[in-house]
């Protein structure tokens, strides 16, 4: 790899590393983060049942449950 090929990948590679940075402040300030721990095969039932990645599934039913609470 030549040099102005080295410094072109070094740049892409800062510019990737600002995003993530500027991505994860967004997350940090914009969202709450909770951890779940769910039997084994648990992901792989929400995914093949309902069609929906696991966090839309979660975020789903917190939702839901929270509406119905607050009736």
């Amino acid at each position: 790899m030549d040099k102005d090929t080295q410094k072109k990948a070094l740049q892409a590679l800062e510019r990737q590393k600002k995003q993530y940075a500027r991505q994860n402040e967004y997350i940090k300030n914009s969202f709450d983060r909770v951890s779940v721990t769910l039997p084994k095969g648990t992901k792989e039932r929400i995914k093949t049942i309902t069609g929906e990645s696991v966090n839309a599934f979660i975020n789903k039913c917190v939702m839901e449950a929270l509406e119905s609470l607050e009736e």
